[in-house]
């Protein structure tokens, strides 16, 4: 069955039986349990004996991307919360140990995330705590030393965005029908629970914002996904308006985040590199996404009474009724609070930091209190100390060292619309989904031109 995925012949049917799976979940969770385990289960052999990459890739590709989708049904235990990290660590060790691999930066990425890991400043943190911190940054560091050495085809490349997709599609099937009428939600100024599956808004508004960036990219380059123009721009308009209606920003924000750096990358190849690489005229095919983008936006707004575009403007209720002055930590919503909180504790527990997952227990605001960070740089900061500090200037310098040095302009920007994604998703749901990890990972793949 996942073989016949990879192949595509017939694009309707795998979006249909996605659609259902989602569907099918609003009756009960074993429906993607037993989807999950059948496809684990009859692949597994994928996982160790392939001797290309790229199958082992795919098949993790599609696994980990169902991990919202599991988490809003309630499928764990029997799939675990974490599955996407526990599934990730996991094929990247064994593919390391097995396969040819060119990744030192992430060796010594791996090696600043385990200090943080032996020590606790607060007394409190138990195995939970550490696999919900740590793991994030441990499956970013073996993914960039694992897809450093990995070369796969055009063809490959478009196929593991496509089974990324896919879950994605169940996922959004499951929250629109899951939505009550319009008319029985209290849309205000905070995160809305009801438009979001009953499930964190900000994780879920987060892989709506990646699927709306896929099916941009397949819409735009003229890839297969649904097998028809318009209902490419139809999926992207879906999972923008429900993305909106989540009234979390940080997904949408960063699906525009990519899709603009991807549009200048591709404006920015001169004449000859166009002629050379043969590249189409893309500008036409932004008229249209721009328009589904405007409509869904207004839609929604109209949909929640105006709220929305009060919500992007970074108003709350409070702000509203002018009993609270707008400022940037109104605008984050208490982010930028907890960052400042997280910089304290560097300061009083010197260069080591406080240990993994235990700024969440020393915090000592009214606001941040018992709350986990959701600013991946002021976590590491925080926890890890200095270490934190250089884990993050690594990554963020493995951009210009592998990033910029690809020569084909359309790879180069994909690639980089999938690194700025993964980036800037760390600044609003730190590593909390599968999204930052694997398209860290997937940015450092090496496409090649001949496929």
């Amino acid at each position: 069955m996942f073989e016949e995925l990879l192949k595509y012949k017939n694009p309707l049917y795998f979006i249909l039986m996605h659609v259902f799976i989602g569907i099918g979940c609003l009756f009960s969770s074993w429906v993607l349990i037993a989807w999950f385990y059948f496809i684990l289960v009859t692949n597994i052999n994928l996982f160790f004996f392939a001797r290309s990459s790229f199958y082992p890739i795919a098949l993790m590709t599609y696994l980990v991307s169902f991990e919202i989708l599991g988490r809003m049904v309630g499928t764990s235990p029997i799939i675990p919360y974490e599955i996407s990290k526990y599934l990730m660590v996991g094929f990247f060790l064994w593919n390391i140990a097995t396969r040819k691999t060119d990744g030192n930066i992430g060796w010594l990425m791996l090696v600043l995330i385990i200090p943080g890991m032996l020590y606790d400043e607060s007394g409190e943190v138990g195995y939970q705590n550490i696999v919900f911190n740590a793991l994030g940054p441990i499956a970013i560091a073996l993914g960039l030393v694992f897809f450093r050495s990995v070369k796969i085809t055009q063809v490959q490349f478009i196929s593991l965005l496509r089974v990324m997709s896919l879950p994605l599609i169940s996922s959004l099937a499951y929250v629109f029908i899951k939505t009550p009428d319009y008319d029985k939600i209290s849309f205000d100024l905070s995160a809305n629970f009801d438009t979001s599956g009953g499930f964190g808004s900000n994780q879920v508004s987060t892989i709506f914002g990646l699927g709306g960036l896929l099916a941009f990219l397949f819409f735009i380059f003229r890839w297969r996904l649904t097998g028809n123009r318009l209902t490419d721009i139809g999926l992207f308009f879906m999972f923008s308006f429900q993305g909106l209606l989540t009234f979390s920003r940080g997904g949408i924000v960063g699906m525009a985040l990519a899709i603009l750096v991807l549009l200048y990358l591709l404006t920015q190849a001169g004449i000859l590199v166009k002629t050379k690489f043969k590249l189409p005229n893309f500008a036409q095919y932004v008229f249209p996404i721009a328009i589904a983008a405007f409509f869904a936006f207004q839609i929604a707004d109209d949909i929640t009474g105006g709220n929305l575009s009060l919500r992007y403007q970074g108003e709350t209720y409070g702000t509203s009724i002018g009993a609270k002055e707008k400022d940037l930590n109104i605008i984050t919503t208490n982010r930028l609070n907890i960052f400042m909180e997280d910089i304290e504790l560097f300061k009083e527990y010197g260069i080591w930091g406080v240990g993994v997952g235990a700024s969440q227990k020393l915090r000592g605001g009214d606001v941040s209190e018992g709350t986990a960070a959701h600013v991946e740089l002021s976590r590491l900061i925080a926890e890890h100390g200095i270490l934190g500090i250089i884990y993050f200037i690594l990554l963020v310098l493995v951009y210009f060292i592998y990033v910029r040095t690809v020569a084909h302009p359309v790879h180069k920007a994909i690639l980089a619309c999938l690194y700025i994604l993964a980036l800037y998703s760390t600044f609003h749901a730190a590593t909390r989904t599968f999204v930052t990890p694997l398209l860290f990972g997937l940015s450092m793949i090496r496409i090649k031109t001949d496929g």
